[in-house]
């Protein structure tokens, strides 16, 4: 881990939601608190359990520290992503101390301040590997497809595919949607697949900002504000 930044302020300002987080250690799931900035100020027990590592490692420290280096990037964009109101689950890959990844499920929150301005956040955690074994009972050959279709449904019952992308064709031909130029196409058609800012940037050979751009000039033509409200249109005209 990098070398521990002073949080002490931020700390303060953030002291409702810390005493939360430090009442919850026992719970089956993992919690983290960041500063806007992506400091680390609050982890429960349970979270360090599954990383390896001890409190004072992580407190301090950029959250980004905790994925894969290949991951870091993307995890900035999602970060900024939340913190503007995109708080749907995310699929990703936390890091253990000995270098090895599992697989989770994160649900982000904003925290505000009093005059309603977004000062930090948290995620819950849901290991995956404690979703793909809950039910493993019996004997039987295991199959990895219904396996992972059995996942799904239970998302599903939690409540979480309700915030995931649906998969459905943007229905380019509706009215609404005429004024986009092709590229503005793609940029919505990879945002409604549950692609992210630096990926679609990847698929479509230009650079993360150029994709905020044609997302800015989207908006102003559909009248919406955010990237969520974005996907609410296009899923209501499908």
């Amino acid at each position: 881990m990098a070398k521990r930044t002073e949080i002490g302020s931020t700390e303060s300002s953030l002291a409702p939601a810390l005493r939360l987080l430090g009442s919850l250690d026992d719970l089956n799931c993992g919690l983290v608190a960041t500063t806007l900035e992506g400091l680390v100020i609050a982890v429960n027990q349970t979270l360090l359990n599954w990383l390896g590592y001890r409190e004072e490692e992580v407190l301090g420290q950029l959250s980004e520290e905790l994925v894969p280096s290949e991951l870091r990037v993307i995890l900035r964009e999602e970060r900024r992503s939340a913190q503007a109101g995109d708080i749907r689950a995310r699929l990703l890959a936390l890091r253990r101390k000995d270098g090895t990844t599992f697989p989770a499920i994160s649900l982000p929150h904003r925290i505000f301040d009093s005059k309603g301005d977004v000062i930090g956040g948290f995620g819950l955690l849901i290991e995956l590997g404690t979703v793909q074994t809950a039910k493993r009972l019996g004997g039987g050959e295991y199959d990895l497809g219904s396996h992972l279709q059995r996942i799904a449904l239970e998302l599903e019952a939690l409540g979480l595919a309700a915030q995931m992308p649906t998969g459905k064709p943007v229905p380019f031909g509706h009215p609404r949607l005429e004024s986009l130029t092709p590229r503005e196409k793609e940029v919505v058609a990879h945002l409604a697949a549950g692609h992210r800012v630096p990926t679609i940037a990847e698929k479509l050979f230009i650079s993360p900002s150029t994709v905020r751009n044609h997302l800015k000039n989207v908006f102003s033509k559909l009248d919406v504000s955010s990237q969520p409200a974005l996907i609410e249109l296009v899923r209501s005209l499908a």
